[in-house]
């Protein structure tokens, strides 16, 4: 079975060289049924001084909730045996060994979550066993507009605003469990626009 691990992160700022991941979530699901397989979250431990506060307060963080967080490394992990349960797409080391990573998909993972992943797993030294080529459902809805210029567009492509135009909930925003629940949705409303 074909999966794609859609997944969110919460960061303590704009700048993945400087800022801390402070959460991540994933769903994988079946790529043909979208049924859901398996959840993942966990909550980062960081330092306060690293992260941007403006940053903290708009992604959820709240001290109390962050007190059974995971530190990085063990985090990063985590997720990483998480991916690796999910990891579909066959690939092929320089000694034509072959192995699987996870097909990544995320809103707005193109530009801002898959640089994060990326330098977060570089920076443990950690392998990320996940194809680098994130789909994005911004392209998604871009590519939608082009297949069905009947449908009205969107007025924005950030996901509160697209939640609302394809009528799906609008809450939870800015945790990252929330938010990748409601880019699977939202992906599965956009699915059902061309079926």
């Amino acid at each position: 079975m074909q999966k794609l691990v859609f997944f969110d992160l919460e960061t303590g700022g704009l700048d993945p060289k400087r800022h801390p991941i402070i959460q991540v979530a994933a769903i994988a699901v079946d790529a043909g049924s979208l049924r859901e397989v398996e959840t993942f979250e966990q909550k980062v431990s960081f330092a306060l001084e690293a992260a941007d506060h403006e940053a903290l307060s708009m992604n959820s963080y709240d001290e109390v909730a962050w007190q059974d967080a995971a530190r990085p490394s063990l985090a990063a992990s985590r997720f990483s045996e998480f991916l690796g349960r999910h990891a579909t797409i066959e690939r092929m080391s320089k000694r034509q060994t072959p192995y699987y990573v996870a097909q990544l998909v995320g809103h707005n993972a193109a530009a801002f979550d898959g640089p994060f992943l990326k330098e977060w797993f570089s920076s443990l030294g950690l392998f990320l066993p996940a194809s680098w080529h994130v789909l994005d459902t911004i392209q998604r809805v871009q590519w939608l507009g082009v297949e069905r210029p009947d449908l009205p567009p969107p007025p924005a492509l950030n996901l509160p605003v697209l939640r609302k135009h394809y009528g799906l909930s609008e809450e939870g925003a800015h945790d990252a469990l929330h938010d990748v629940m409601a880019t699977v949705a939202l992906y599965r409303a956009l699915r059902s626009q061309t079926a």
